[in-house]
């Protein structure tokens, strides 16, 4: 039977094949939707997938799937963490499945539960199941503390651009992308974050979600 992680897009596709080989999980199918033959990537298809390959629980082809998907923001795409755990709710909700996590609970980790006895589906919204925001509002705030340095000079450099084509919510994503260009291999994916330890795996917001993908896919 086949584990699957469901995400948003190739880049995700790496950093979390990238992850899982860090963490000595090998059997995980790790699938944007354009992987498993959807058009597009992106989040509603990846959602959308999920409700897909849930009809492998019935027939026993799959025995673990799971959703990474960013929660984004409710005022520009009328999403956040809140809608965004609806949407995914929803979509599987005719195949019993309802949220089995308690709200105070959910930065643990989100477990849906189906009445029919299908098998427990995980969902983790970023950057922490609670805020709006992305993958990498989650990767600033677990980069190494050796790196310091180099993180204050790129959200400087970020913060004193005058001249940018980006919208104000991917301001986090051109910082990292400066901290990246900063390291002794410019251009490289965010993979090299966890290559080259530059991620401290023992800050409290990265066990919570590496503890998580261990306990259900192990």
């Amino acid at each position: 039977m086949d584990k699957y992680l469901i995400v948003e897009g190739y880049y995700d596709f790496l950093f979390y094949t990238s992850l899982f080989n860090k963490l000595k999980i090998k059997d995980v199918k790790i699938i944007p939707p354009q992987g498993f033959g959807l058009k597009y990537n992106g989040k509603g298809n990846a959602i959308t997938l999920l409700k897909d390959l849930v009809q492998q629980f019935y027939d026993g082809r799959a025995e673990r799937i799971g959703i990474i998907v960013d929660a984004d923001f409710k005022d520009i795409s009328r999403q956040g963490f809140y809608n965004t755990l609806k949407n995914i709710e929803e979509k599987v909700e005719k195949d019993g499945y309802a949220l089995f996590t308690k709200p105070n609970d959910y930065h643990n980790g989100i477990i849906l539960k189906s009445s029919k006895g299908l098998p427990d589906i995980a969902v983790w919204i970023m950057p922490d199941n609670r805020n709006e925001g992305y993958l990498e509002y989650l990767l600033l705030e677990v980069i190494d503390s050796n790196k310091k340095q180099a993180i204050e000079e790129a959200d400087k450099i970020c913060n004193d651009l005058k001249n940018y084509a980006f919208p104000e919510h991917h301001r986090q994503k051109s910082f990292l992308a400066i901290f990246m260009a900063m390291q002794e291999n410019p251009g490289r994916n965010i993979t090299h974050l966890i290559e080259k330890d530059y991620i401290d795996f023992k800050s409290g917001k990265m066990e919570k979600i590496i503890n998580f993908i261990i306990n259900y896919y192990k």
